[in-house]
């Protein structure tokens, strides 16, 4: 009985490290209980480790993606859900252009351990559906340190941005039942 359960273990290693070496999700084991777009960010935090945080800033079902004043954090792995846009979010969707930012210093009062506290290196980048219409922004932050490989990590962001288009239908998709 020992032999079986063991190989049935180290067989199910092998199948999970071969959909991880792919770089596919593995498929899960139960029906999580949040949004498709929730889904997607905490799937994407367990597949990159090196990130302090993922947020997905978009508008409530059924208001339209350009308005700006109903925009807010709707998927987050640091929570604030329901936060609204600051000024730099809005333009990054106005404007259609990226902002990155090393952010170097910790600002005064501010708690050192927490996951937005520096230094890190942000990048804001707008978020498009598979159908190349513009849903939101995604905020993509990394620790940071001299050295560090920017590119890297600039492109690490936006190839975690094309995944979540490759995988949101609609801007209301995000915010559906994850499956």
């Amino acid at each position: 009985m020992k032999l079986v359960l063991a190989l049935l273990a180290a067989s199910l290693l092998v199948t999970v490290r071969a959909a991880d070496s792919a770089g596919a999700y593995p498929p899960l084991k139960y029906k999580p209980l949040c949004s498709h777009g929730q889904a997607l960010v905490d799937m994407e935090m367990a597949r990159h480790p090196e990130l302090k945080l993922i947020t997905v800033h978009i508008t409530p079902l059924g208001v339209p993606a350009d308005a700006n004043a109903e925009r807010r954090i709707l998927c987050s792995s640091i929570g604030r859900f329901g936060k609204p846009d600051a000024g730099p979010d809005a333009e990054v969707f106005n404007t259609n252009a990226e902002q990155v930012e090393i952010d170097k210093k910790l600002a005064p009062g501010a708690n050192p351990f927490g996951p937005t506290a520096a230094p890190k290196y942000e990048v804001m980048a707008p978020l498009y559906d598979q159908a190349g219409d513009k849903i939101g922004i995604i905020v993509v932050v990394f620790p940071w340190k001299a050295g560090d490989d920017v590119a890297q990590k600039h492109a690490t962001a936006l190839k975690i941005r094309d995944e979540f288009k490759e995988r949101t239908a609609s801007k209301d998709d995000l915010l559906r039942p994850a499956e």
